[in-house]
């Protein structure tokens, strides 16, 4: 299985100025700017709305955020063209730049912005692929809770551990779940593989002590092959200062945003 070049922002050729007339179709990508222009105005209106709802200064922020959001076919159509153009970056980079990236590219927490099924994915890709220019149809979901998925190291220890923790909330943070585990990442795929084996619960801000309920090694790297093929993963294939697109391991597509001094 070949591995999917990391399509980077500087890759992509010109200013994205015809993106905001893309939002409605997804149909007509000159370049991956103008798909990846789509993808930040997505995360843009998540990030956005929750810092002004948080602090009050949107009356009716479920109408004042709308108009700015493009739809969901086009986040799946530009998360669709941008794989492809990774894929076809192989023997064409530009100079200067990578096809890969490596641990300190995700370091960090992103926030879950948007997600599309690989069936829905299917039925999109038979729409974009019609005559008619209408597609402004319901495909994959703005991710409705707050969620995040963290990457740290673990300096201090022997290993040197790499730990990633996902994590989901009501409103309000009145009730939370935290999964966390050892990953690894695989540069010559772009694929992160990750085993979650801690559990913790939050209510009303207080976070209970972590419950091991498995086992895990603690390199991942050192497992053997037949092990690692049953280990969840995401395959990265775009990234930028922004933004962190891929594919999960039963199909669907994803894409984060990055958020500073998360906890």
């Amino acid at each position: 299985m070949f591995g999917v070049p990391l399509l980077r922002a500087s890759q992509s050729s010109g200013r994205a100025e015809k993106a905001a007339s893309l939002c409605l179709t997804g149909k007509n990508f000159q370049s991956p700017a103008e798909a990846a222009k789509v993808l930040h105005r997505a995360a843009d209106s998540v990030l956005l709305r929750g810092s002004k709802v948080e602090t009050g200064r949107v009356s009716n922020p479920a109408n004042a955020f709308e108009a700015q959001r493009p739809g969901t076919a086009a986040i799946g159509a530009a998360l669709l063209h941008l794989e492809k153009c990774s894929k076809e970056k192989t023997s064409r980079l530009e100079a200067g730049t990578s096809a890969k990236m490596d641990d300190a590219s995700i370091e960090g927490s992103w926030r879950l912005i948007y997600s599309i099924s690989k069936r829905a994915q299917r039925a999109l890709s038979e729409r974009l692929s019609e005559e008619s220019s209408d597609v402004n149809i319901r495909a994959g979901m703005y991710f409705p809770l707050e969620a995040r998925i963290h990457f740290r190291t673990e300096p201090e220890s022997p290993y040197h551990v790499r730990f990633v923790m996902n994590e989901a909330y009501l409103p309000l943070h009145l009730l939370g779940i935290q999964f966390a585990g050892p990953c690894v990442f695989m540069k010559k795929y772009n694929r992160l593989l990750f085993d979650f084996c801690e559990l913790r619960l939050q209510s009303f801000g207080l976070l209970s002590p972590g419950v091991r309920y498995k086992k895990h090694e603690p390199r991942l790297e050192e497992l053997s092959l037949q092990h690692r093929r049953r280990l969840p993963f995401f395959t990265f294939f775009y990234t930028d200062s922004f933004i962190l697109a891929g594919r999960g391991r039963g199909g669907g597509l994803a894409l984060w945003a990055e958020e500073s001094d998360q906890n």
